[in-house]
């Protein structure tokens, strides 16, 4: 018993954990964006931030000289930055043409497309259940973000956030591949996602002269400080969210950030004294009943699963043991799929 509920604690706290430094590194992000008035210019100083954390880690675990030994694989490293930088470019030029409410919106339908790759092209079917749950917590995101009828509508430009919310699932499971099929480890796919990002950030800076505001605007000690903490918050992000990557399937992983919308407005209510209307909390409690009908039928699922490879009595609560290695069965199913199936598989 103690072990089941000490294996569910830990992997609800990397879930929550992903989630609150998500929350926190958007917020610190768009803070610095305003800051600054250019998103090119704030990307380029918080992958800065993270690159210099990533380092140190990297040395810190001996680590730094595996980033030269990739191989062939260093390519799908540099894919792997490219799709992260373009998840921000399209979203960035979106919220500059388009309708912040829509996007906010269209940025979210990553959790469809990502169920739509699992069932059509790794044909691993999704419990009707499981459609509902995502939907409904989709539902309620909508309802947190403040999105009414009246203030949505579609537009030409609004096809970059499409273009974001495919490019980061696609991202999502290119990582996952790599992960999986070829055990590249998540710090070596941290520090390439990262490093290429700073690069094309830097690059994108300069080309369309923002580079300059760093020497007009003035940079008070407030600054700095959200600075330090959004490149230790991206630096996070990474190994939370390919840590949860390891030991979930990518549409999981997906719907656990929905509940990000949810973190940042406590995060608006705690820091900016917003208040919360009666809408939003409506929203709220849809989310969680979304969720709690995925987690009720995925944990039912894994539990008949360890019953009838174990033959145990129903009353019986499963090991950490067993639990794991219910894991490692779906985790090898998933590998084969995405070794047979995945184009980047040589």
């Amino acid at each position: 018993m103690y072990s089941f509920v000490k294996t569910s604690v830990k992997k609800t706290s990397a879930i929550v954990l992903m989630d609150v430094v998500w929350a926190a590194y958007l917020f610190i992000s768009n803070w610095v964006v305003d800051y600054l008035d250019s998103a090119f210019v704030a990307g380029m100083l918080l992958r800065g931030a993270a690159f210099v954390f990533l380092t140190v880690f990297l040395l810190c675990k001996k680590e730094f000289r595996e980033l030269f030994k990739q191989g062939k694989i260093t390519w799908i490293l540099l894919l792997i930055g490219v799709l992260g930088f373009t998840t921000d470019l399209f979203a960035n030029i979106g919220f500059k043409y388009g309708n912040l409410s829509t996007g906010a919106v269209l940025l979210k339908t990553d959790i469809i497309m990502t169920n739509v790759i699992t069932v059509v092209i790794f044909k691993h079917k999704l419990h009707a259940k499981e459609w509902i749950g995502s939907l409904i917590m989709l539902g309620g995101v909508i309802l947190v973000l403040g999105v009414g009828s009246k203030n949505f509508s579609f537009n030409w430009y609004d096809l970059f956030f499409i273009a974001s919310a495919i490019s980061v699932t696609i991202d999502a499971f290119i990582i996952k591949h790599a992960k999986n099929v070829y055990h590249v480890k998540s710090d070596m796919i941290a520090y390439y996602n990262n490093m290429v990002v700073l690069v094309l950030f830097t690059l994108a800076s300069f080309i369309s002269g923002d580079f300059k505001l760093l020497g007009v605007v003035k940079l008070n000690y407030v600054f700095y400080i959200l600075f330090v903490v959004g490149g230790l918050a991206q630096t996070c992000i990474y190994i939370f969210y390919y840590y949860n990557l390891d030991r979930m399937q990518v549409w999981q992983v997906k719907l656990a950030l929905l509940v990000i919308p949810v973190i940042s407005l406590i995060l608006g209510v705690l820091v900016d004294g917003e208040k919360v209307t009666w809408l939003q909390g409506l929203g709220i409690g849809i989310m969680l009943i979304g969720a709690v009908i995925v987690v009720i039928h995925v944990k039912l699922k894994k539990h008949e699963k360890v019953i009838k490879q174990t033959e145990m009595g129903l009353s019986d609560i499963p090991n950490e043991g067993e639990i794991k290695h219910i894991d490692e069965l779906e985790n090898n199913q998933e590998n084969d799929d995405l070794g047979g199936k995945n184009e980047f598989n040589n």
